[in-house]
């Protein structure tokens, strides 16, 4: 959810200046509102926990008493802030402010600005940190992945108006539900003390974490060309997730300006799905191997219709549901040895035989080099078209 400091952080919003409340910058912003004319009971009834509200205290500009009381009402109903047009009052009783301070309820100055275009610019904020929102401008920056640079940026800026000119890395984080990062050889995702030589600061660095299908994508950007490395960008992941849980991360260190930002988003998702086939903790696009091609490919119309040819000659086989599908992932999985699937499968070596070379029957390949090549692409596919 957006806070107050996000807020702050839009162009529009440069200029605020912070009278008081300031461990109020990181109330929830949940709506946004006018305070124009309400009094007493009728403020309690108008503005809801979380508003973020906008005045000029025109009703109180010759009455300093009531624009007091008018705040201190708000304060009651556990706004988020208050920006104040400062045409009538341009300072506050010492008590308003300590009063702010109490209730960790920023409030703020601001002029020259259109209440009218603050209220706009600050309901577009909350909308673009809406995860429908967000989700929905993902999805655009997929499907225009071919767009102009100028396209691309627009895109990027609407996703968040905040982001700085330069794409540092992105991420896709799932939720490892096998807890297969034990396995890993990567050590495991946990906070950076502040004794390491390589500390990252988030606040040197403009990002946006999404919620989009299974998981968390992390974008960041800064304001010039920062080459990160996996390491670095697993420190800066490891300050937002929490350490105590097992994750999966895709990483792509796909860097530049913000046009390239499509490419990145989808080389985090593809490099993600490998993690997960892989039970790996964190792969970054460029070890994923066979993937890289994969990824891409599996969208295509051929190869799905490759893929489901295959999948139903083994249908038509007349055996048990999924028994030769079962033995040939085993049989790639062990490097298409006899003796380790049949370990693993606990039937004897001449009955895996037996299905190995009744799948290279219904397939039709004849040499033993294409069909293995022809299995290890169909249990990859397989993997793939479960995942994406």
């Amino acid at each position: 959810m957006i806070t107050v400091n996000d807020i702050l952080s839009r162009p529009l919003f440069k200029n605020f200046a912070l009278v008081s409340g300031e461990r109020g910058l990181c109330n929830h912003v949940q709506s946004a509102g006018f305070f124009e004319w309400e009094t007493g009971p009728a403020i309690m009834q108008s503005f809801p926990k979380g508003e973020f509200v906008i005045t000029t205290l025109s009703a109180a500009k010759d009455d300093p008493s009531a624009a007091e009381e008018a705040l201190a009402s708000l304060f009651q109903c556990k706004i988020a802030a208050i920006a104040i047009k400062n045409v009538y009052f341009r300072q506050l009783p010492d008590s308003i402010c300590t009063l702010s301070n109490k209730s960790n309820i920023p409030i703020l100055f601001f002029d020259s600005l259109y209440v009218d275009d603050v209220l706009f610019d600050l309901k577009t904020a909350i909308l673009e940190n809406d995860p429908q929102y967000q989700r929905k401008m993902i999805d655009k920056l997929l499907a225009n992945s071919s767009g102009t640079p100028d396209a691309l940026r627009e895109l990027a800026l609407q996703l968040n108006p905040a982001f700085e000119p330069y794409l540092i890395f992105s991420a896709f984080v799932s939720e490892d539900l096998g807890n297969q990062q034990e396995q890993s050889s990567e050590e495991p995702l946990k906070p950076t003390d502040g004794r390491s030589s390589h500390r990252i600061h988030l606040e040197d660095y403009q990002y946006t974490l999404v919620p989009y299908k299974n998981g968390m994508l992390c974008i960041c950007t800064a304001r010039g060309p920062v080459a990160f490395t996996k390491t670095q960008a697993r420190r800066f992941l490891a300050l937002c997730f929490q350490s105590a849980v097992s994750y999966q991360m895709g990483i792509s260190l796909q860097n530049g300006g913000l046009e390239t930002i499509s490419q990145a988003i989808q080389e985090a998702i593809y490099a993600n799905i490998s993690c997960r086939i892989n039970q790996e903790a964190c792969l970054e696009f460029r070890e994923t191997g066979v993937d890289r091609l994969l990824c891409y490919a599996a969208g295509s119309t051929w190869s799905h219709r490759y893929y489901t040819d295959l999948s139903e000659r083994l249908v038509s086989s007349g055996d048990a549901p999924d028994l030769l599908l079962n033995t040939l992932i085993t049989y790639v999985k062990y490097g298409g040895s006899i003796v380790l699937t049949s370990k693993h499968m606990y039937q004897h070596s001449n009955t895996i035989r037996y299905r190995i070379s009744k799948i290279q029957s219904l397939w039709g390949t004849r040499h033993n080099l294409d069909f293995d090549a022809q299995a290890q692409l169909f249990v990859r596919l397989h993997f793939l078209y479960q995942l994406m």
